[in-house]
Protein backbone atom coordinates (compact mmCIF):
# COMPACT_ATOMS: atom_id res chain seq x y z
CA UNK A 1 0.00 0.00 0.00
CA UNK A 2 1.35 3.57 -1.29
CA UNK A 3 1.10 6.05 2.16
CA UNK A 4 -2.26 6.78 2.58
CA UNK A 5 -3.62 10.61 2.77
CA UNK A 6 -6.44 10.94 5.29
CA UNK A 7 -8.42 12.72 3.04
CA UNK A 8 -8.16 9.45 0.04
CA UNK A 9 -8.51 7.23 3.10
CA UNK A 10 -11.30 8.93 4.45
CA UNK A 11 -13.53 9.36 1.00
CA UNK A 12 -12.46 5.14 0.39
CA UNK A 13 -12.85 3.30 3.98
CA UNK A 14 -14.48 5.89 6.47
CA UNK A 15 -16.99 8.16 4.54
CA UNK A 16 -18.48 5.05 3.04
CA UNK A 17 -22.03 3.99 3.12
CA UNK A 18 -22.45 0.45 4.81
CA UNK A 19 -22.61 -2.49 3.01
CA UNK A 20 -24.10 -5.22 5.04
CA UNK A 21 -23.58 -8.71 4.57
CA UNK A 22 -27.08 -10.05 4.28
CA UNK A 23 -25.68 -14.01 5.28
CA UNK A 24 -23.66 -12.60 8.40
CA UNK A 25 -27.07 -10.39 9.39
CA UNK A 26 -28.96 -12.96 9.62
CA UNK A 27 -26.98 -14.64 11.83
CA UNK A 28 -26.86 -11.23 13.96
CA UNK A 29 -30.91 -11.89 14.16
CA UNK A 30 -31.10 -14.91 15.08
CA UNK A 31 -28.23 -13.69 17.92
CA UNK A 32 -30.14 -11.28 19.08
CA UNK A 33 -33.80 -13.29 19.21
CA UNK A 34 -31.84 -15.99 21.27
CA UNK A 35 -32.78 -16.23 24.57
CA UNK A 36 -30.34 -19.08 25.73
CA UNK A 37 -28.03 -18.64 28.82
CA UNK A 38 -24.61 -19.26 28.83
CA UNK A 39 -21.55 -18.41 31.36
CA UNK A 40 -19.22 -16.19 30.68
CA UNK A 41 -15.66 -16.84 31.45
CA UNK A 42 -14.59 -12.54 31.76
CA UNK A 43 -10.55 -11.99 31.55
CA UNK A 44 -10.78 -8.24 30.81
CA UNK A 45 -12.49 -5.51 32.55
CA UNK A 46 -15.66 -6.78 32.80
CA UNK A 47 -19.53 -4.98 31.93
CA UNK A 48 -19.77 -2.10 33.37
CA UNK A 49 -23.99 -2.73 32.97
CA UNK A 50 -23.96 -6.65 34.51
CA UNK A 51 -21.93 -8.42 36.80
CA UNK A 52 -23.70 -11.85 36.40
CA UNK A 53 -21.24 -14.43 34.81
CA UNK A 54 -25.13 -15.78 33.59
CA UNK A 55 -26.03 -14.02 30.74
CA UNK A 56 -28.41 -14.70 27.76
CA UNK A 57 -27.01 -14.81 24.39
CA UNK A 58 -29.42 -11.80 23.10
CA UNK A 59 -28.37 -9.42 26.21
CA UNK A 60 -24.82 -10.18 25.07
CA UNK A 61 -25.35 -9.52 21.27
CA UNK A 62 -27.19 -6.34 21.89
CA UNK A 63 -24.69 -4.86 24.53
CA UNK A 64 -21.75 -6.17 23.22
CA UNK A 65 -21.83 -6.46 19.59
CA UNK A 66 -20.21 -4.03 17.15
CA UNK A 67 -22.77 -2.48 15.21
CA UNK A 68 -23.57 -3.18 11.56
CA UNK A 69 -21.83 0.11 10.08
CA UNK A 70 -18.90 -0.68 12.34
CA UNK A 71 -18.33 -4.50 11.26
CA UNK A 72 -18.79 -3.01 7.59
CA UNK A 73 -16.24 -0.66 7.93
CA UNK A 74 -13.78 -3.36 9.41
CA UNK A 75 -13.98 -5.14 6.28
CA UNK A 76 -13.79 -1.52 4.20
CA UNK A 77 -10.22 -1.43 6.22
CA UNK A 78 -9.41 -4.80 4.92
CA UNK A 79 -10.08 -4.95 1.41
CA UNK A 80 -8.12 -1.26 1.20
CA UNK A 81 -4.89 -2.48 2.32
CA UNK A 82 -5.87 -5.42 0.39
CA UNK A 83 -4.97 -7.53 3.96
CA UNK A 84 -3.65 -11.57 3.58
CA UNK A 85 -3.26 -11.86 7.40
CA UNK A 86 -5.64 -10.57 9.94
CA UNK A 87 -5.56 -10.83 13.57
CA UNK A 88 -8.29 -10.30 16.20
CA UNK A 89 -8.15 -10.20 19.33
CA UNK A 90 -11.46 -11.17 21.46
CA UNK A 91 -13.54 -12.64 18.81
CA UNK A 92 -17.27 -12.39 20.22
CA UNK A 93 -19.60 -13.85 18.48
CA UNK A 94 -17.73 -13.60 15.59
CA UNK A 95 -19.79 -10.89 13.42
CA UNK A 96 -16.64 -8.58 12.60
CA UNK A 97 -14.51 -11.99 12.21
CA UNK A 98 -16.92 -12.97 9.74
CA UNK A 99 -16.69 -9.46 7.61
CA UNK A 100 -13.22 -9.83 8.01
CA UNK A 101 -13.34 -12.89 6.77
CA UNK A 102 -15.38 -12.41 3.58
CA UNK A 103 -12.24 -10.97 1.87
CA UNK A 104 -12.00 -14.82 1.00
CA UNK A 105 -8.22 -14.41 0.77
CA UNK A 106 -7.45 -13.55 3.75
CA UNK A 107 -7.08 -15.50 6.39
CA UNK A 108 -8.21 -14.39 9.93
CA UNK A 109 -7.01 -16.00 13.40
CA UNK A 110 -8.99 -14.79 16.12
CA UNK A 111 -9.00 -15.51 20.08
CA UNK A 112 -11.56 -15.50 22.53
CA UNK A 113 -10.94 -16.34 26.28
CA UNK A 114 -14.45 -17.24 27.18
CA UNK A 115 -15.67 -21.11 26.49
CA UNK A 116 -18.52 -20.97 25.67
CA UNK A 117 -18.75 -17.79 23.95
CA UNK A 118 -16.26 -19.38 21.56
CA UNK A 119 -18.40 -21.99 20.99
CA UNK A 120 -21.30 -20.10 19.67
CA UNK A 121 -19.29 -18.29 17.34
CA UNK A 122 -17.35 -21.31 15.88
CA UNK A 123 -20.79 -22.60 15.14
CA UNK A 124 -21.86 -19.25 13.24
CA UNK A 125 -18.93 -19.74 11.00
CA UNK A 126 -19.93 -22.92 10.50
CA UNK A 127 -23.10 -21.86 9.74
CA UNK A 128 -21.37 -19.18 6.96
CA UNK A 129 -19.07 -22.09 5.74
CA UNK A 130 -15.88 -19.91 6.20
CA UNK A 131 -13.35 -21.92 5.81
CA UNK A 132 -10.39 -19.33 6.52
CA UNK A 133 -10.64 -18.79 9.98
CA UNK A 134 -8.85 -20.38 12.77
CA UNK A 135 -10.77 -19.81 16.14
CA UNK A 136 -8.19 -20.00 18.98
CA UNK A 137 -10.26 -20.44 22.53
CA UNK A 138 -7.79 -19.44 25.35
CA UNK A 139 -6.71 -16.42 27.36
CA UNK A 140 -5.02 -14.11 25.48
CA UNK A 141 -2.62 -13.61 27.95
CA UNK A 142 -1.35 -17.05 27.73
CA UNK A 143 -0.99 -17.74 23.84
CA UNK A 144 -1.11 -14.69 22.40
CA UNK A 145 3.33 -15.00 21.93
CA UNK A 146 2.68 -18.65 20.28
CA UNK A 147 0.28 -17.26 18.00
CA UNK A 148 2.14 -14.55 17.08
CA UNK A 149 5.16 -16.65 15.83
CA UNK A 150 2.94 -18.79 13.93
CA UNK A 151 1.09 -16.11 11.78
CA UNK A 152 3.17 -13.09 11.32
CA UNK A 153 3.61 -11.11 9.29
CA UNK A 154 0.40 -8.90 10.30
CA UNK A 155 -1.58 -6.67 8.12
CA UNK A 156 -4.21 -6.52 9.69
CA UNK A 157 -5.07 -6.34 13.86
CA UNK A 158 -8.24 -5.18 15.68
CA UNK A 159 -7.86 -5.22 18.93
CA UNK A 160 -11.18 -5.76 21.20
CA UNK A 161 -10.41 -7.70 24.86
CA UNK A 162 -9.54 -6.91 27.97
CA UNK A 163 -10.75 -2.92 28.06
CA UNK A 164 -7.70 -2.01 30.45
CA UNK A 165 -4.89 0.38 29.85
CA UNK A 166 -2.12 -2.55 31.15
CA UNK A 167 -3.17 -5.05 28.68
CA UNK A 168 -3.77 -2.80 25.35
CA UNK A 169 -0.13 -1.82 26.26
CA UNK A 170 0.52 -5.28 26.41
CA UNK A 171 -1.04 -6.07 23.45
CA UNK A 172 0.74 -3.72 21.42
CA UNK A 173 3.98 -4.36 22.66
CA UNK A 174 3.60 -8.13 21.49
CA UNK A 175 2.21 -7.19 18.52
CA UNK A 176 4.27 -4.37 16.96
CA UNK A 177 7.40 -6.42 16.09
CA UNK A 178 5.27 -8.04 13.73
CA UNK A 179 4.02 -5.87 11.96
CA UNK A 180 4.77 -4.26 8.47
CA UNK A 181 5.05 -0.99 6.98
CA UNK A 182 1.55 -0.94 5.42
CA UNK A 183 0.32 -2.79 8.44
CA UNK A 184 -2.75 -1.26 10.28
CA UNK A 185 -3.90 -1.60 13.81
CA UNK A 186 -7.32 -1.09 15.01
CA UNK A 187 -8.15 -0.28 18.46
CA UNK A 188 -11.74 -0.63 19.62
CA UNK A 189 -13.32 1.38 22.39
CA UNK A 190 -10.64 3.95 23.08
CA UNK A 191 -12.69 6.09 24.83
CA UNK A 192 -14.29 3.42 26.72
CA UNK A 193 -12.92 4.37 30.01
CA UNK A 194 -9.91 7.03 31.07
CA UNK A 195 -7.85 3.57 31.10
CA UNK A 196 -8.46 2.65 27.62
CA UNK A 197 -7.95 6.67 26.25
CA UNK A 198 -5.06 7.13 28.63
CA UNK A 199 -3.78 3.98 26.10
CA UNK A 200 -4.33 5.35 23.38
CA UNK A 201 -3.09 8.30 23.75
CA UNK A 202 -0.01 6.50 24.45
CA UNK A 203 0.20 4.32 21.27
CA UNK A 204 -0.31 7.24 19.43
CA UNK A 205 3.20 8.91 20.83
CA UNK A 206 4.92 5.77 20.14
CA UNK A 207 7.65 6.17 17.62
CA UNK A 208 6.96 3.50 15.55
CA UNK A 209 3.07 4.92 14.87
CA UNK A 210 2.97 7.03 12.00
CA UNK A 211 -0.14 7.87 11.70
CA UNK A 212 -3.24 7.80 13.69
CA UNK A 213 -6.93 8.77 13.44
CA UNK A 214 -9.49 8.72 15.95
CA UNK A 215 -12.74 8.01 14.71
CA UNK A 216 -14.63 7.43 18.55
CA UNK A 217 -15.99 4.51 18.34
CA UNK A 218 -12.05 3.16 17.45
CA UNK A 219 -8.34 4.23 16.73
CA UNK A 220 -6.51 3.50 13.81
CA UNK A 221 -2.29 3.33 13.97
CA UNK A 222 -0.39 3.99 10.48
CA UNK A 223 3.50 2.40 10.94
CA UNK A 224 4.38 3.35 7.25
CA UNK A 225 7.98 5.09 7.12
CA UNK A 226 8.58 8.77 5.30
CA UNK A 227 5.57 9.84 6.94
CA UNK A 228 5.33 12.95 9.36
CA UNK A 229 3.78 12.20 12.33
CA UNK A 230 0.08 13.40 12.53
CA UNK A 231 -2.82 12.79 14.26
CA UNK A 232 -6.25 13.36 13.16
CA UNK A 233 -9.76 12.90 14.76
CA UNK A 234 -12.72 12.09 12.51
CA UNK A 235 -16.59 11.89 12.49
CA UNK A 236 -17.33 8.25 11.58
Amino acid sequence: MQPPTVFQFFNEVINQKPAPIQSIEEIRKELLQNEELISIQDFGAGSVLNKNTNRSINYIARTSSSSVKFSCFLKRVADYIDAKNILELGTSFGLNTSYLANKKDAQVTTIEGSQEIAAVALNNFQKLKFNNIKLVQANIDNVLPVVLSEIAPLDLVYIDANHTFDATISYFNQIQPFLTDSSILIVDDIHWSDGMYKAWKELCSRKEVSLSIDIFDAGLLFFKSGLTKSHYTIKF
